[in-house]
């Protein structure tokens, strides 16, 4: 006689069936793959059937396959799972590697050459979910989970404890593909790369085990992890990151100029990347037909701004303002911001501070 849990399952498990069928195109031609099979190794694991989405045309398969990037053309893998524990993230590579299914980590979706989608017999492991906190101020110490972006984890930090750690410039960018792949941001010229604030991971590897991962445990994978293949090793549940104290207030300037001067301009970038003050972090960027060079200065303030203007050659506009640090994350992260241009990713959402 099957139990009471067992019928549960088996119901759970036909209910799926039942309304994926209903909602679009067919499941899978991934029959040919073993799809049925993973599927109950995954609820018999403790995953959700629901957190399952396979291929079709239904509006949950849609909207986890949004991708921003128009080229190269869009890839449509088998199906994604979303996981909500680094349990979840357990069984799904225990489930992968017992029945040989294709896995592809994916945090924020926004890598240029889609890698994070997979191909079309791949199963995508969603970690959006795994947005846990925790804030050690004693030890100026972050954890945080693999599927924060980079917006509302930088709002986060600043409203449970007045810091931030060394993230980057878009807001809409996953934490998990960010720190794993280098990490520039406003801040990296004085407090180093995201890479260098990572003093400590959790990560699930390819034989389904759960481990930590630093300079002492695990080195060479703690070693192998932070620096462009990460997802090549495993997938990261969590993060425990080097934070620092919120400067009181953040100078961000800008220079116009015109692209006949960029050989002027860029020599200009160049030497004071190389020797200006560290404080001073400036991004360059040439579009339509003009030259822009962004200034930000976590000092918060314009004295340092005024100086590295001189080594410039001149300048068709400027303009500079000081902003309290809250009113800075604003700036960048909030819905009305002018430095969204640069982050495509954030036409998903019309704010990510909730997101």
């Amino acid at each position: 006689m099957s139990s009471p849990n067992m019928e549960v399952f088996q119901a759970a498990v036909l209910l799926f069936f039942f309304l994926v069928s209903k909602s679009g195109s067919e499941i899978f031609p991934l029959k040919s793959l073993g799809f049925d099979s993973f599927l109950t190794c995954l609820v018999e694991g403790g995953i959700n059937p629901t957190d399952v989405v396979p291929r079709s045309d239904s509006e949950a398969y849609q909207t986890l396959n949004f991708q921003w990037q128009q080229k190269p053309p869009a890839r449509i893998p088998a199906a994604y799972v979303v996981v909500r524990t680094e349990n979840d993230v357990m069984e799904v590579v225990r489930c992968g590697r017992k029945l040989n299914v294709h896995l592809v980590p994916r945090g924020g979706a926004h890598s240029f050459e889609k890698f994070s989608f997979g191909q079309e017999n791949s199963v995508v492991v969603d970690v959006k979910k795994l947005r846990t906190l925790s804030i050690n101020q004693s030890a100026m110490a972050a954890t945080v989970g693999a599927g924060w972006l980079v917006g509302p984890l930088t709002w986060a930090l600043w409203e449970q404890g007045q810091s931030f750690t060394s993230l980057g410039i878009c807001p809409s960018v996953g934490i998990s593909g960010l720190a794993t792949g280098g990490g520039y941001g406003y801040f990296h010229r004085q407090f180093g790369l995201t890479i260098d604030n990572i003093l400590e991971m959790d990560v699930v590897t390819a034989t389904g085990e759960l481990m930590t991962v630093n300079r002492e445990n695990n080195s060479d994978l703690f070693w192998a992890l932070r620096g462009g293949v990460g997802s090549s090793f495993g997938i990261v549940t969590s993060f425990v990151l080097r934070i620092h104290r919120a400067p009181p207030a953040v100078f961000r300037g800008n220079l116009t100029f015109h692209v006949s001067q960029l050989e002027e301009v860029f020599t200009s970038w160049q030497s004071l990347v190389r020797t200006g003050n560290r404080s001073v972090t400036p991004f360059l960027t040439v579009r339509k037909g003009n030259i822009e060079l962004a200034i930000v200065d976590w000092t918060g303030t314009e004295g340092n701004f005024n100086q590295l203007v001189d080594d410039f050659p001149p300048y068709d506009s400027r303009n500079g303002e000081v902003f309290i640090y809250p009113d800075f994350i604003e700036s960048y992260a909030g819905k009305e911001s002018p430095w969204l241009s640069m982050c495509v990713a954030i036409k998903q959402t019309k704010s990510v501070k909730f997101a």
